[in-house]
């Protein structure tokens, strides 16, 4: 009997201007109340070089699992670099749903992310909730604010796996 594989919610690792700004963290936040809820576990995604003090604050923050690759090629932001890398984790492991920062190369990064991986994507939002009882898109659902309202949306993919947000 095979056993069964367990969900997991990963946070990418945008740790560049991580003093002005913490985003990570705030997803690791949300991820964690989430995993809760689907009974999955958090996963931060840390590429760079010298990353050490990163992969310990991520863990101090909830993330249960952290994938991380050291390499002195990745101490510099690579869209199609890390491109390459979590396309290649994510068919692997199958993520449920996948968080990135509304950073400058997260909303360069997401897009082009999710495009590879036939999935949704909602970008620039400002929060997200679960919804007990109704999967769509592995059940989340992404908030955000259009024209001053705000709005639920529901990223969709071919095959119903991976749910992108870009918050």
């Amino acid at each position: 009997m095979m056993k069964s594989k367990k969900k997991s919610i990963w946070v990418f690792g945008d740790y560049r201007n991580y003093y002005q700004n913490r985003v990570t963290l705030q997803l690791l936040s949300k991820a964690v109340d989430i995993a809760q809820t689907i009974q999955a576990e958090v996963c931060a995604l840390v590429f760079g070089h010298e990353i050490d003090e990163w992969i310990m604050e991520y863990t101090a923050h909830g993330a249960d699992r952290i994938l991380a690759i050291d390499d002195p090629a990745l101490k510099s932001y690579s869209t199609e670099r890390y491109l390459a890398i979590i396309e290649k984790l994510a068919k692997e492991r199958d993520p449920e749903i996948l968080l990135i920062g509304a950073t400058d190369f997260g909303r360069e990064f997401a897009p082009r992310l999710a495009k590879r991986l036939q999935t949704g994507l909602s970008a620039d939002c400002v929060g997200l909730i679960l919804r007990r009882r109704i999967i769509i898109a592995d059940s989340s659902f992404f908030w955000r604010q259009h024209a001053g309202r705000n709005r639920y949306g529901t990223p969709s993919s071919p095959d119903g796996h991976c749910a992108a947000g870009n918050i």
